[in-house]
């Protein structure tokens, strides 16, 4: 065999990469596997966009449904209170009379004839203030019984510290003094136990008395009853043919 012949066969085999046409293969397929990798990104992102509007819009029917329903309710207490109100002004304001006097020329409005929508706002007023001194005089009340059962707590810490410590060291040093008196030891530790337990039970009988002490706020119900008595009686005196309750 000739060299011409030998050296063909002896080259190395040229690799791909190093062909024409090798490098634009894999540089197509990196470009389609981009692609792809965008496409399906863009498809999640479109997915999570149609997720969260249609979470919204969700939450805002809630939120439509939610204010409609507190705008009936307010609505509906306003009303209330408007009907509470007139009848209010209705029971306070005099009955016509007529004049006995012979009939002269029209007076023209005084001081005292005020239009009906002061009288309907100076009713709000008062009730309004009524209110809040009824809200005033609870936390007056309830801040004075809790101190009151504050000072109990205190005094059931004091018992059981005074019980504590006196079963620590007092009934030792006493019950051994008794013993050297000539008593039986188990004798001496008992005389100071019933001497310590009583002292106890007097401090646990003051809490006692105390805690009793701690009642209603009956100044704020008294004036709550009043106040229901009388807005019932407003509200019977406006409805022709009804009794007022007793």
């Amino acid at each position: 065999m000739s060299n011409e012949q030998v050296e063909p066969m002896g080259r190395h085999r040229q690799p791909d990469r190093d062909r024409p046409g090798g490098g634009a293969g894999s540089a197509s397929t990196a470009t389609s596997r981009a692609v792809g990798t965008a496409r399906d990104t863009a498809d999640s992102a479109r997915a999570s966009a149609s997720r969260a509007a249609g979470s919204a819009r969700r939450a805002a029917s809630q939120a439509a449904d939610s204010a409609r329903g507190a705008a009936r309710e307010a609505t509906t207490k306003a009303s209330e209170t408007a009907h509470n109100v007139a009848a209010k002004v209705s029971a306070v304001l005099p009955t016509g009379s007529k004049p006995t006097s012979t009939p002269g020329p029209t007076a023209p409005p005084t001081g005292d004839e005020r239009p009906f929508g002061d009288l309907v706002k100076d009713a709000s007023a008062q009730l309004s203030t009524l209110v809040r001194g009824e809200i005033e005089l609870a936390k007056t009340e309830i801040t004075q019984e809790v101190k009151r059962a504050g000072l109990a707590v205190a005094l059931f810490v004091i018992a059981g510290a005074l019980g504590l410590y006196a079963l620590t060291f007092g009934l030792i040093a006493l019950a051994e003094g008794l013993a050297e008196l000539g008593l039986w030891r188990w004798l001496a530790f008992l005389i100071v136990f019933a001497l310590l337990a009583l002292i106890a039970g007097v401090a646990v009988l003051l809490g006692i008395r105390r805690i009793k002490r701690v009642g209603k706020p009956e100044r704020t119900i008294k004036t709550m009853k009043g106040t229901a008595v009388a807005m019932k009686n407003a509200r019977a005196k406006s409805i022709p043919g009804r009794r007022p309750p007793v």
